[in-house]
């Protein structure tokens, strides 16, 4: 049936979705259903310290602005509200929210969301994105090698592990549009970071993943003007188009920068870098690198530049409101559009102290209740890489059926992707080096593969009859890709008329850049990511594993399953298309807008604005490491008494954080003459947050994983068994399993 736009818009918007809570991961998994256009509200007595986040501007939270955006912050009558509504969604469990006088209704979901997992050692330990990083693994690999590891900045972490609570919250909702089960979902945002994490390729190599100072692959910041690019200018076709795009000849380039060891000198290719590109435009060098054709280059930007870069403003992301005190903000756009309706426009946060739910509830059908929430959806997926790869495992990990696509002309890239791996004892000496690859294998998991040849039209019509039988395609590549296989949205849709297509690529679809190919690392520099990321001493630094395709990865996962409900409420075919660039964008909103309305946007390393010590202290151990998080006045005088310090200078908070490297020397005094367990243990038994800074396979073997069985074990027919990663989600209703290779 023809569904206009308006009709669309009032059906997402009959949603109701309750937020009781105090969690910045909260906030943003509300905050996507707040954009989509659900009535979202905002329990204003449980929010605790969020309204209080830096970055502030004349008393105001930015953080707090852009997480509460098209909510309404209500005051009373929250136990109906929860009674009445479609989700719930809370850092409290069903029995304090009962001691609250809070029950819900028969048939609303439940999503309770917090930093660890029941049953785990740090089940009890307070929420912090830089404990969430040590001991997941993640924060192993990110810094330079010969200094203390560093933190993901901003709200990056909180934020990722609130769009997979917003994946299991969408699966759980269509569970309940097309059978009536009413799901009770705990999402442990530990768990969700560790599924990011490369620990499958440490089991493949025989050694855990090290610290470079940017990826293992050598992709770095380097001058040019007054800006900077990043890529890997050991990669002789990368310095050759550099070279070219600045027109200067190989003979002008020192003898020492002629290789790629020698290029691979940081310091001595920068100092000619900065030498030679006096005169030039680092947007205009990045252009002519990309239009060479080179696929891996990328260009640094701040959260402020972002905002006059062509492209993002090609793709009309950011979005204006006026603020009463503040003047004109720009909020982040969406990270994907729908070419079926519009979502509502942004707008900031009303206050109501009642506010009841609009329009009639949404009605479920009443069928027989699936084993996965995603049971009876099937996914062609013609994704490559990690970001379009990640999304699909997600979706099959919630029990859809999905099959991979690839040719023997173009296999998946990440296929190519073996490193060393002559400590590998392979099951089958025979093994194709294609199944051998450590990525391709761990972003693969559960689908089932075909393998079509495109180029023949036979191939072709081999695709077409399964797409008939599909209920989302989903693509990841530059966008005349699809169309020049004539398997664009307009011709899926003559195919199959209720097909869902969902496409990424690294731009957009319209711009200058629309062309160019991306990753995670160069998305990265020109979203901003890496002016934030850096040792507060030292200069900005890209972050070590290309993290920023999965995190794309999982609102890829979200926008598929919102699709999915769209196409439920409406009955017609949908298309969304997406890109990392404006996804990377949403990431840092609370910094895009501090840039836009004076503040100054600087990098914190691994301190934190709002409360100190915050940082990663050295033990007895090279290269061993623990985190130390103290929140409050109390909690630093409880470390003060085991540090042995009688000086009550540092007393109060404010004075920690001015005072900040002090602090962290007194901490380091203590730490590095006793061993890391020691430290854990004693800090712990305190009261205190303290982790370990584990490292890629010290997570497999660490109890907070063993007491849960969190890793799952999966048997390859070349490699044999090797440990996999669990769900970021429990489901009182389903029980979620990954047992295909």
């Amino acid at each position: 049936m023809d569904v206009n736009e308006a009709t669309i818009s009032s059906q997402l918007g009959v949603l109701r979705v309750l937020e009781i809570g105090d969690d910045p991961a909260l906030a943003y998994c509300g905050l996507q259903f707040a954009r989509w256009g659900a009535q979202v509200l905002v329990a204003e007595k449980f929010v605790g310290s969020l309204p209080d986040q830096s970055p502030m501007v004349e008393g105001h939270s930015l953080s707090w602005l852009y997480q509460t955006a098209n909510k309404t912050i209500v005051q009373e009558n929250i136990g109906s509200l929860a009674a009445s509504a479609d989700i719930v969604l809370s850092t409290l469990s069903l029995e304090e929210l009962k001691d609250h006088h809070i029950e819900l209704g028969s048939d609303t979901i439940y999503h309770l969301v917090r930093p660890y997992a029941a049953g785990g050692v740090f089940e009890e330990m307070a929420g912090s994105s830089l404990l969430l990083e040590a001991v997941s693994g993640f924060l192993s690999i990110n810094g330079a090698a010969e200094r203390e590891p560093l933190r993901m900045p901003a709200n990056l972490v909180s934020f990722f592990t609130g769009v997979s609570a917003s994946v299991a919250t969408l699966a759980a909702f269509l569970h309940r549009l097309n059978t009536g089960c009413v799901e009770q979902i705990t999402s442990s945002q530990l768990d969700a970071l560790t599924c990011v994490v490369p620990f499958v390729r440490s089991q493949y190599v025989g050694d855990a993943e090290q610290r470079h100072g940017g990826p293992a692959t050598g992709v770095r910041l380097h001058p040019i003007g007054s800006g900077r690019v990043s890529g890997n200018l050991a990669d002789p076709l990368v310095f050759e188009a550099l070279l070219a795009s600045l027109g200067i000849d190989s003979a002008q380039v020192p003898r020492s920068l002629l290789t790629v060891a020698g290029r691979q000198d940081s310091h001595k290719l920068n100092a000619f870098l900065r030498e030679v590109t006096k005169l030039f435009d680092a947007e205009e060098v990045f252009t002519r690198v990309m239009q060479s054709g080179v696929p891996r280059f990328g260009l640094y930007q701040n959260a402020s530049e972002v905002h006059q870069n062509e492209q993002v403003r090609a793709l009309d992301f950011f979005q204006h409101v006026d603020h009463a005190e503040l003047g004109t903000v720009n909020l982040p756009g969406l990270p994907a559009k729908f070419t079926e309706f519009s979502f509502p426009k942004v707008q900031l946060a009303q206050r109501s102290p009642t506010r009841n739910w609009s329009g009639p509830k949404l009605e479920s059908r009443s069928a027989a209740k699936s084993a996965k929430p995603l049971a009876g959806i099937r996914i062609v997926d013609f994704t490559q890489a990690w970001i379009g790869p990640f999304a699909a495992m997600m979706l099959a990990d919630l029990g859809a059926e999905v099959i991979k696509v690839e040719s023997h002309h173009r296999v998946d890239v990440w296929r190519n992707w073996r490193g060393n791996l002559a400590s590998l004892n392979l099951r089958n000496p025979e093994a194709h080096p294609y199944n051998v690859s450590p990525n391709f294998n761990s972003t693969n998991r559960g689908k089932k593969a075909v393998a079509i040849d495109l180029t023949h039209s036979e191939g072709v019509e081999v695709a077409i009859d399964l797409i008939r039988t599909a209920d989302v395609v989903m693509s990841n590549f530059t966008p005349r890709v699809m169309q020049k296989y004539g398997l664009d949205y307009e011709s899926l849709k003559q195919i199959n008329r209720t097909i869902v297509s969902v496409s990424w690529s690294g731009y957009g679809t319209t711009g200058p850049y629309s062309d160019f190919k991306a990753n995670g690392a160069t998305i990265e520099a020109l979203a901003g990511w890496d002016s934030l990321f850096g040792y507060t001493d030292d200069e900005p630094m890209v972050m070590g594993f290309y993290q920023c395709d999965a995190f794309c990865g999982m609102q890829m996962a979200a926008y598929t399953l919102l699709a999915l409900i769209n196409r439920e409420l409406t009955g017609t075919s949908q298309c969304v298309v997406g890109s990392m660039l404006e996804t990377a964008l949403g990431y840092i909103g609370e910094h895009t807008i501090a840039s836009r309305v004076g503040e100054s946007v600087k990098r914190w390393g691994n301190r934190h604005p709002d409360y100190s010590p915050h940082g990663v202290f050295p033990t007895i151990e090279p290269n061993e490491w623990v985190v130390i998080v103290c929140k409050t006045d109390g909690e630093w005088r409880t470390l003060s008494r085991i540090l042995g310090l009688t000086d009550t200078t540092y007393d109060d908070e404010s004075d920690r954080i001015r005072e900040a490297p002090n602090v962290e020397k007194l901490i380091s005094n203590w730490t590095r003459s006793r061993a890391r367990d020691e430290i854990v243990s004693t800090l712990s038994a305190a009261g205190l947050s303290v982790a370990p800074v584990l490292n890629t396979q010290e997570i497999l073997l660490h109890q907070e994983f063993i007491k849960r069985s969190w890793f799952k074990k999966q048997h390859h027919p070349d490699i044999g068994d090797t440990l996999h990663a669990g769900f970021p989600w429990r489901f009182s209703e389903s029980e979620l399993q990954a047992t295909l290779p």
